[in-house]
């Protein structure tokens, strides 16, 4: 180790482990940095995505409700009635049952 120190010096470079040591950590935080913004961007496209995606299916939920709740109205029920030759009994004709 002394002989590489020796080394270095003699070509007027001095050799300091203290600033050897804090250089590393600065790249190596530097590169954590780096990685953990990568992530974040990652991340933070996939919530646009999924937002995109839950819009879509609210809008879906929107439409089949609304249509949900036209189909029941009663109108649309005494066509569909219609439709398949449905008889409705007269008033007077209906007879209740309790047990």
């Amino acid at each position: 180790m002394r002989a590489m120190i020796a080394q270095v010096s003699s070509i007027g470079i001095g050799f300091k482990p203290a600033a050897a040591v804090l250089t590393l950590l600065f790249i190596f935080f530097m590169a954590a940095l780096i990685v953990v913004r990568q992530q974040c961007i990652r991340q933070g496209y996939e919530i646009s995505s999924l937002t995109v995606s839950m819009d879509k299916k609210n809008l879906e939920y929107e439409l089949l409700s609304r249509e949900y709740s036209l189909s029941l109205r009663r109108e649309a029920l005494m066509e569909k009635a219609a439709g398949m030759d449905f008889v409705f009994p007269v008033g007077g004709r209906v007879f209740y049952v309790q047990r």
